[in-house]
C-alpha cells in the first residue's frame, strides 16, 4: 500500500472516519477472550479513574480481551491503514452491563514495552467491528461516538473517555495503539 493512501494526522485528537470492513463476524466472535477485571490501585492496570467507580460498578468494571497472538491477519491489515509505528492491535468485547467508566489511559505496559517516556506521542484508535446498537457507548471527552461497522475514532495521549455496553448484545471493537511517526 502506498504511503500517501494511509490515514495520517499530525494531531490524532478528535479524528474520526470510516473504513471498509474486510472482516467477517466469525473473525472476532470466534477468538478466545480473557476477562480483565479491574481493581483499584492494581499495579499495571493501564488506566486511571476515581475510586468511587470501583466501589459503584464492582465486577462490571471489566472487559474481555482477545488473545493478541491469535488475532486474525485481517485486523493487522486494518491497523496498517493508519500511519503509525509500533502498532499493537487487540479485540475487546463488552458483554451487556460491562463498562470502563470515565478514565484516562496510562499505557503502562505499552510504554514500558516500547521504552517510551512521553505518552503524548501514543495514539489510540477504536474501530467498530459491527454496527453500534442502542446502549453501546464510547465517549471521548464530550463527544459521543456511534456508527456503522468500520467507523473509527481516535485520540492521542491521555484523554478522558469511557466505554459501556448497556445494550442486550455483545459489543466488539478493534483497539489499535501506536506511536506518531
Amino acid at each position: 500500500m502506498a504511503q500517501h493512501n494511509l490515514i495520517h494526522f499530525k494531531n490524532w485528537n478528535n479524528q474520526q472516519g470510516i473504513i471498509g470492513t474486510p472482516w467477517k463476524s466469525s473473525d472476532y466472535k470466534n477468538l478466545k477472550f480473557t476477562k480483565r477485571e479491574h481493581e483499584y490501585d492494581k499495579e499495571g492496570m493501564g488506566f486511571e479513574t476515581e475510586k468511587i467507580n470501583f466501589d459503584t460498578y464492582g465486577k462490571n468494571l471489566s472487559v474481555y480481551v482477545g488473545n493478541s497472538f491469535d488475532i486474525p491477519v485481517v485486523f493487522n491489515q486494518v491497523s496498517a491503514l493508519f500511519y503509525l509505528k509500533e502498532t499493537v492491535s487487540n479485540i475487546n468485547m463488552y458483554k451487556p452491563g460491562m463498562l470502563l467508566p470515565w478514565h484516562r489511559d496510562s499505557y503502562v505496559t505499552y510504554a514500558k514495552n516500547k521504552k517510551l517516556k512521553e505518552i503524548d506521542k501514543i495514539v489510540r484508535i477504536i474501530v467498530f467491528l459491527h454496527d453500534s446498537q442502542p446502549g453501546q457507548q464510547l465517549w471521548i471527552e464530550d463527544k459521543f461516538c456511534y456508527g456503522k461497522a468500520g467507523s473509527w475514532y481516535s485520540w492521542q495521549g491521555s484523554r478522558t473517555h469511557m466505554a459501556a455496553n448497556l445494550s442486550m448484545s455483545d459489543r466488539y471493537m478493534l483497539q489499535i495503539t501506536g506511536i506518531i511517526k
